[in-house]
């Protein structure tokens, strides 16, 4: 599977056998579920990036932003010049403790 662009959207028009709409959908029912952990559920993309990157050395990137009042912690691994999400955590402002 390749990804022109890393987005629920074009994960979703991966789908074979279904339209792009409920591809779409599928993914979209898939993260908003609140019983998913989204470190176990990218165990196997992790796996993946890992073999693809045997001969080469794998770039992680570590990168925070604010949007509004929630904090966000992501793990990327940097392929063909793009920043794959690996792992994140948002944290509210009023969680947050320095």
């Amino acid at each position: 599977m390749y990804l022109t662009r890393f987005t629920l959207a074009e994960l979703g028009r991966q789908f074979q056998g279904v339209t792009a709409k409920s591809g779409i959908k599928r993914v979209w029912r898939f993260i908003a579920n609140h019983r998913v952990e989204p470190a176990l559920a990218m165990q196997g993309v992790i796996a993946q990036v890992v073999r693809h990157h045997r001969k080469k050395p794998l770039i992680l990137t570590l990168d925070w932003t604010q949007i509004r009042k929630h904090h966000v912690l992501m793990l990327a691994a940097v392929m063909r010049g793009r920043a794959v999400p690996l792992l994140w955590a948002v944290y509210d402002e009023k969680t947050l403790h320095r």
